[in-house]
């Protein structure tokens, strides 16, 4: 299961299995968005 918070520096961090990892490159901030946007819809599709 993916988890995603905003920081108080409004950085998305993730957590698998509630390990929290932070991305610091680019192109893993933009992965990461991705997943965070594909788990608030199947959050919206599974309510």
């Amino acid at each position: 299961m993916l988890l995603a918070k905003k920081d108080k520096d409004e950085q998305v961090l993730l957590a698998a299995d509630q390990a929290w990892t932070e991305s610091s490159s680019d192109s893993d901030q933009e992965i990461n968005a991705y997943m965070v946007f594909m788990a608030q819809i199947e959050k919206v599709l599974s309510d």
